[in-house]
């Protein structure tokens, strides 16, 4: 399920714990599936498919290996929890200050 906002809420203290340790690139194509899911509710689990996402291709072992240390893998998709519970406490958000139809 795709969020209905064009933007995820980005917070920077948690950024920067959360990548230290990755490498640059590692960073760009995690920041990029990151965004990806957000639009599409999940990125693919295949390499090749998130390398070309992120514009890495072709992506090192090594940067897949650590990106895809970050996400849970559920057969062709991968999820990172923290931005998925994200973007659903965001819809939940939105649809509570909806005015209701009386």
């Amino acid at each position: 399920m795709a969020t209905s906002y064009p933007w995820f809420p980005f917070y920077a203290a948690d950024w920067t714990l959360s990548v230290i340790g990755m490498s640059a690139v590692q960073r760009g194509i995690y920041i990029s599936l990151l965004a990806y899911q957000w639009a599409n509710g999940h990125a693919p689990a295949e390499r090749e498919q998130c390398a070309r996402i992120a514009g890495a291709h072709p992506m090192q072992e090594d940067d897949w290996l650590a990106v895809r240390a970050k996400f849970h893998i559920d057969g062709d998709r991968m999820v990172n929890l923290d931005r998925k519970s994200t973007r659903l406490n965001s819809s939940h958000s939105q649809q509570s200050r909806m005015p209701s139809s009386a």
